[in-house]
């Protein structure tokens, strides 16, 4: 009778130790899993950034005015790039000095 009963203590307490390293893992399989998601959207929205201020810098280069503005507010700004600044100084100064 007391094999009996020690056998079953033991088969419990092997399935409550499964059980238990299935869970352990299974949470740490969500954990990294959230993790590679946060990582891809970090990535992703880094991406975004660059994109965005290329695309800034390449319209700016046109010595066209860029509009930027923050969303959530009325703030606004015109934005161009310095080199056509100059460019447009140096060609009313040297119209001027004719």
């Amino acid at each position: 009778m007391k094999i009996d009963v020690k056998n079953t203590v033991i088969f419990v307490l092997i399935v409550v130790l499964v059980i238990a390293l299935g869970y352990i893992s299974f949470e740490k399989w969500k954990d990294k899993k959230s993790e590679q998601e946060i990582n891809i959207f970090k990535q992703g929205t880094q991406y975004g950034y660059e994109q965005a201020v290329l695309d800034m810098m390449q319209r700016a280069t046109t010595c066209q005015p860029v509009r930027l503005f923050a969303e959530g507010g009325n703030v606004s700004i015109d934005m161009i790039a310095t080199e056509c600044l100059e460019a447009t100084q140096q060609k009313n100064g040297s119209s001027n000095s004719r």
